[in-house]
């Protein structure tokens, strides 16, 4: 292989590599685009199934229109959803046909509940009626929650196939660069060796050569450009040298040559017009390689004019690759000349013309041979196929099309002939008959072969006669499956016209329909069992003496099980002996002998049997704490001596259940079989026995309550009229424990603010105006001062937000909570998502408080247990009445039912205070939790007004003396100075200023005031340059004193003052008419440059 061939492939090597690596990741991220897609969907249709349950139990709760509209609303979003969902996996196929049979049922359900409730001549008030409405709503639940089942579980089968594709990609992508990097990296080096010995050998053969030794060879093999250009220094020599031996020989073969190129010149323009009039492109060259002829169709494909292709060598004129590999084709006019036969192009070779086009082309070679049969050159004949390989790639695509149609379908299809012979057969038949297409159509007979015995001869009648029908036909049958298992089939075929419309065949479709099939078989024994069920509690519930008809009931129900005995026992009620009420399907004279039985007819329960009595560990029943229903299989060869009563009777089956009412046994309900009792048939023994245990609890408990109607009546007033004064008292007992306790952290977190902070700011100010006077050596001390300090000022302004958090009372509930969000994520790097209803407004302070204190320590929990750094708070109306705050993350979660057993008391203000505290303020806390789904907290609390009597917010107080001070003395330097008058209603805070402040001989501090309205009085009278306002003040506060001494005289600049960094408040005073916003723990630096600076601003811009 050539040189430049080798360094070629080498080069296109690493790029196909890419190639394959890029076309794979695109198809790989494809998939995962799909998959996420679908995991999308599926979460969509969970929260569907969330809501729909929700709005079927509040409908449940409160028969209102509002859940019934939404339920049918969210329903058909949620079916449209589905119906659009497509999944390619079976399995999670198979889950959302589940889906949306569950989701059919639930609206099925929901409308019979909707008509039961609505009905107008339903007696809702009737045990029937309640029970019916009990039992839709039963199944809507059950319904509701097998949906969510499905949706979860194709949830998680969408995210495993989601990580196992990531998986899959790295894994496949390792392998390849690793598998392909050190075989190319091994042959590099061997190419790039052999180059280097090639190159000095040829070397020494030159210097041997240029020392004049003529006779030398190199003798190189000619495999690549190395060993040709050694056979020229070869040839250049063995030239040299007959140059040297004999010149007049030259001489003479130089006449010779003429005269044969005169001749040439002659036959070569007989054959460029001979071959400029062919269609095809035709291109003549020489033994060298060297264009000698180009007629115009090769000119125009070529894009070389005649004058400038001649004596090109013809590789730069007819330049051609390979298509597929763009790798450059076999040089044919090297071939033809050594091999001297005629040569054709390979398939897929394309001519890039000298324009830049590349052209398809089909060629051949051929040698040209004088008349002594000599080689003296080569002939190209070559035409554009262009539009035949267009016509060939519609062909092709038209062909794939039809077999992806065909082939990738989940039916399984085909294609009959006039003679039932299968012309065609998809891929699916191997799915639903466990047998391969080539199966069907080499053997035609298997087809018959396969079908059900009872549905084989219908099958073939239909077969032979379809043929003469031109509609569609439809037909069911069974067939079976390779594995031995049988199926369902739903045939649906139709005739194949021509473009004459004859028939010529039959085209059918054959769908697996055996889940359907049990579906409907299901289907109809549960209806079955439903009205069975629903006739024996209505025949139950209409009767006064239900143990008189037990006998009956107790037929009907041993026909539906095919069972052969039935036996109900009741417990005497005077010695709680078990004696015989009702049997079945035993002789007269056997039942007198069991009237009174031994235990060994009781294998469930026997006389004195109480929820506390242990289980014989000889026996065959668990020990439980109480009876419990006794399935016993082979009687016959049963051990157990309780199973010796009832082997007579020839039952191989015996199942009995305990009638049982509130831990009490009443009786027992027994059957038998010679076969075997299935899952379902011992449930509807069960619910049988429980109608039976029921309807005769409901008599005994309609003739005591007879006797007792009257006095419970005024019993029941009595107490509901205490109970509904406790609960009055305890909402009363609650609000004011609330208010109790805000009150003490408010008066707390004042005493922090009012006193500490202020001691600490006005220390920190102190020491920071002793700066000048503290020698290097000190310096490290009063930095660590200062310090501590500021640490013991955030500490404290920290306990105070966590105590009592003024924007509360200041700004409302909602200003509230956005400041707990910023809080939270400065505190605990926790982000809240916060959504507000803006028309909320709460009347109540003790509510107000109670919300605020619940949702800060859920998201204390979050930050404690969930393990996220992510929060969502919804704050909404439930109802026109009721306020709706849900906080939710995706963390850990937990089990909420374990949460609430103990109490969910874990410290401070935890869920057992937040759940009791709503309660008797008339809300209730919702929580939805579950291991690893993440938590939702629900509080909802009532909307109204506060009464009169509860108690309203406390003035704040002051934190110092509020009086107004005046400096004494005024300098004679007074105009030159900055006049600034101070505001706080603490003094030490004063102090500290005035302090740090008249240090600076520029500043002059002309007055104090320790309240707005002694600002504003102040500022008429000593009209200050600046003035340093504090924010939290009592009788006027500091945004209020801002705004009108602003508005009055807009020449004086005012700085205002906080303990709080909170942008919000910075806003409203600048709003007021605040030159700048500074914190009492910024530094003292900062303070100075801001009085200053708003000073020389007003100056400069035009003040006094």
């Amino acid at each position: 292989m050539k040189i430049s061939a080798k360094l070629k492939l080498s080069a296109w090597v690493p790029v196909l590599i890419a190639l394959v690596i890029a076309i794979f990741l695109l198809f790989s991220f494809r998939t995962l685009d799909e998959a996420r897609e679908k995991s999308h969907t599926a979460h969509r249709i969970i929260q569907g199934i969330f809501y729909l349950n929700s709005m079927a139990r509040s409908y449940l709760l409160y028969h209102e229109d509002r859940p019934k509209s939404q339920f049918l609303s969210e329903h058909s979003s949620i079916s449209e959803l589905i119906r659009s969902a497509r999944f390619t996996n079976g399995e999670q196929q198979r889950l959302l046909e589940g889906i949306r049979r569950n989701s059919e049922s639930m609206w099925d359900t929901f409308i019979k509940l909707v008509a039961n409730s609505e009905h107008p001549d339903a007696a809702t008030d009737t045990p029937l009626h309640k029970e019916a409405d009990d039992r839709l709503g039963g199944r809507l639940l059950i319904q509701a929650s097998d949906a969510l089942s499905d949706a979860l579980h194709l949830d998680r089968l969408i995210d495993d196939g989601i990580t196992s594709s990531q998986k899959r990609i790295s894994t496949l992508i390792f392998i390849l660069i690793f598998s392909t990097t050190g075989p190319l990296t091994y042959v590099l080096m061997r190419v790039m060796k052999k180059i280097g010995a090639s190159l000095s050998e040829l070397r020494k053969g030159t210097e041997i050569v240029a020392s004049g030794n003529l006779d030398h060879r190199i003798g190189m093999a000619p495999t690549d450009e190395i060993g040709e250009l050694s056979r020229s220094f070869d040839l250049m020599t063995e030239n040299l040298r007959e140059t040297k031996v004999s010149r007049d020989a030259l001489s003479k073969e130089v006449q010779e040559r003429k005269r044969a190129e005169e001749a040439l010149r002659d036959q070569r323009e007989w054959l460029r017009v001979t071959l400029s009039s062919i269609g095809d492109a035709v291109i003549a060259a020489d033994t060298g390689g060297r264009v000698t002829f180009i007629n115009p169709v090769a000119q125009a494909l070529t894009a070389w004019p005649i004058e400038e292709a001649m004596a090109h060598p013809i590789r730069n004129v007819f330049r051609i690759v390979n298509e597929t590999t763009r790798e450059p084709a076999e040089d044919v006019v090297e071939r033809v000349l050594s091999a001297g036969n005629v040569v054709n192009l390979a398939n897929h070779t394309a001519l890039l013309t000298r324009d830049g086009r590349e052209i398809p082309i089909e060629d051949s070679a051929a040698p040209i041979r004088d008349g002594a049969g000599n080689l003296i050159g080569v002939v190209l004949v070559f035409h554009d196929v262009t539009e035949k390989r267009r016509a060939q790639a519609a062909l092709s695509e038209s062909a794939e099309k039809l077999r992806i149609v065909s082939d990738f379908t989940y039916d399984w299809e085909y294609w009959r002939s006039q003679d039932n012979r299968f012309l065609y057969v998809s891929p699916s038949c191997e799915r639903i008959t466990g047998y391969t297409r080539e199966e069907f159509l080499q053997d035609p007979d298997l087809y018959s072969r396969i079908i059900h015995p009872d549905d084989r001869e219908r099958v073939l009648a239909h077969l032979s006669e379809d043929q003469l029908h031109r509609e569609l036909c439809e037909i069911e049958f069974r067939i079976f499956h390779r594995d031995g298992g049988q199926r369902w089939i739903g045939h649906v075929c139709r005739p194949v016209l021509d473009d004459r419309g004859q028939p010529i065949g039959r085209r059918a479709s054959n769908r697996d329909i055996t889940g359907r099939k049990q579906a409907e078989s299901a289907l109809r024994d549960n209806e079955y069992r439903f009205r069975l069920l629903s006739e024996t509690a209505g025949r139950l519930l209409a009767t006064d003496e239900p143990q008189k008809i037990v006998e009956g009931l107790c037929r009907e129900v041993m026909s539906h099980l095919n069972s052969h005995l039935c036996l109900n026992f009741l417990a005497d009620e005077k010695d709680g002996m078990l004696y015989l009420n009702a049997c079945a399907g035993i002789a007269e004279s056997e039942a007198e002998e069991i009237e009174w039985p031994d235990h060994r007819m009781n294998v469930c329960a026997r006389p004195g049997d109480r929820p506390d009595r242990k289980a014989d560990p000889k026996s065959n029943r668990k020990s439980d704490q109480k009876p419990q229903r006794i399935v016993t299989e082979e009687i016959g060869t049963s051990p157990d001596p309780q199973m010796q009563g009832v082997k007579s009777f020839g039952i191989q089956t015996y199942a009995c259940n305990p009638l049982m009412l509130r831990d009490r046994l009443i009786g027992t309900l027994s059957f038998g079989t010679q076969t075997q009792f299935s899952p379902e048939d011992l449930a509807l023994m069960k619910t049988v026995a429980d109608q039976v245990a029921t309807a005769m609890e409901r008599m005994r408990l309609v003739r005591e309550l007879e006797k007792s109607r009257d006095s419970l009546e005024i019993r029941v007033q009595e107490r509901t009229a205490e109970l509904k004064w406790r609960a009055e008292q305890l909402s009363r007992l609650a609000s004011e424990l609330t208010l109790a306790e805000e009150r003490e952290r408010r008066r707390l977190a004042e005493i922090l603010h009012d006193h500490l902070q202020q001691l600490l700011v006005g220390a920190k100010l102190s020491v920071e105006s002793l700066a000048p006077s503290v020698s290097d050596d000190q310096q490290q001390l009063f930095h660590h001062a200062c310090k501590m300090l500021m640490e013991s000022i955030k500490i404290s302004r920290s306990l105070t937000a966590e105590l009592s958090p003024a924007v509360l009372y200041q700004r409302g509930f909602s200003a509230a909570l956005e400041w707990l969000s910023k809080w939270m994520k400065e505190k605990y790097e926790l982000s809240v998502e916060l959504k507000i209803d803006p028309e909320i407004e709460i009347y109540r302070e003790d509510m107000t408080v109670l919300l605020f204190q619940s949702v800060r320590e859920l998201l204390f929990n979050v930050v404690k247990h969930a393990r996220v750094n992510l929060a969502a708070v919804l704050v909404s109306k439930g109802d026109p009445h009721h306020l709706r705050i849900v906080v939710r993350d995706q963390g850990e979660g937990f089990d909420s039912d374990e949460m609430c057993e103990n109490g969910g008391q874990t410290s401070g203000f935890g869920m057992f205070t937040i759940r009791e505290r709503l309660e008797l303020l008339g809300g209730r806390l919702e929580i939805e939790s579950a291991p690893g789904k993440g938590s939702a907290f629900t509080l909802i609390a009532p909307l109204e007004k506060a009464e009169s009597g509860q108690s309203e917010p406390e003035p704040r107080q002051g934190g110092g003396a509020a009086g107004d001070t005046v400096p004494a003395a005024i300098p004679a330097d007074f105009e030159k100075r900055i006049r600034l008058m101070l505001v706080d209603d603490h003094i030490v805070m004063r102090q500290g200023l005035s302090t740090m402040l008249n240090s600076h001989p520029d500043i002059q501090i002309v007055a104090e005031a320790g309240d707005g309205e002694a600002a504003v009085q102040l500022a008429r009278k000593h009209k200050p340059d600046v003035i340093l306002m504090d924010i939290g003040m009592p009788k006027m506060n500091g945004i209020e004193a801002t705004r009108i001494i602003h508005s009055k005289m807009p020449e004086i600049r005012i700085i205002a003052l906080s303990m709080f960094e909170d942008s919000d408040i910075a806003a409203v005073v600048s709003e007021a008419g605040a030159a700048a916003y500074l914190t009492k723990t910024g530094n003292t630096k900062a303070l100075l440059a801001t009085i200053r600076g708003t000073h020389e601003r007003w100056t400069v811009d035009g003040g006094r």
